[in-house]
């Protein structure tokens, strides 16, 4: 559906660009996408499974999709502009992240897996325009987490076994659904409250946004 719309859509990427000030335009230069033109096309994405699940979900008739035409063809830009923002946010986080790992002497598997798979191909679409201003807020946490290790690495260990434990839980429950079967809410929910609970172990006080422990994601 997300595909049809958009390509029934005029697509907002030359209006975007335009409107992009020259502090955003120089953050989101050096991206994962590697280059501008995949980064804004990854943000309509995004865009578009926003506005899609903001009206209540996927059509299955025609009158249906005429609606979400005019929802795309009213928001589908604006809401881009947005997301777009949003990720600007992100990169500002990634950027001294990325500096801080080239300088890191044996950096532990996990930071590397964990930055991955935050800001790998389409990280506005695999995060969703409501998860940004988290992802952003997982960087900061990882930036801190990176200082730490430092003067701390037995300590870094013990709570790296600790997210490890409901980590591969996760991925187990992933692995046992049935092929082409997406995973639930609750279950998606579960990678994110692992990256609240890397926070809450690893980059204290920094708030979480809500209590979290392994217990509670047990």
């Amino acid at each position: 559906v997300r595909r049809l719309l958009l390509l029934a859509t005029p697509s907002p990427a030359k209006q975007v660009q335009r409107g992009l000030d020259p502090k955003t335009r120089l953050t989101i230069a050096r991206n994962p996408q590697g280059g501008l033109d995949a980064l804004v096309g990854d943000c309509i994405t995004c865009a578009a499974d926003h506005l899609i699940a903001r009206a209540g979900g996927p059509c299955w008739d025609a009158a249906g999709f005429e609606r979400l035409k005019g929802v795309f063809a009213q928001h589908l830009g604006g809401t881009t502009m947005q997301v777009l923002q949003a990720v600007s946010g992100v990169l500002e986080r990634w950027h001294p992240v990325q500096a801080a790992l080239a300088e890191l002497r044996d950096p532990p598997a996990d930071i590397r897996a964990q930055l991955a798979d935050l800001t790998g191909p389409h990280l506005a679409e695999q995060a969703g325009a409501t998860r940004l201003a988290d992802v952003a807020r997982y960087l900061q946490a990882l930036g801190v987490r990176m200082d730490r290790l430092r003067t701390d690495r037995a300590r870094d260990a013990e709570w790296t076994a600790q997210v490890a434990v409901v980590q591969d839980e996760y991925r187990a429950e992933l692995a046992a659904l049935p092929p082409g079967v997406d995973p639930p809410a609750a279950l998606e929910e579960i990678r994110w409250m692992i990256e609240e609970l890397r926070v809450s172990l690893f980059a204290q006080p920094m708030k979480t946004r809500y209590p979290v422990s392994v217990k509670r994601i047990q």
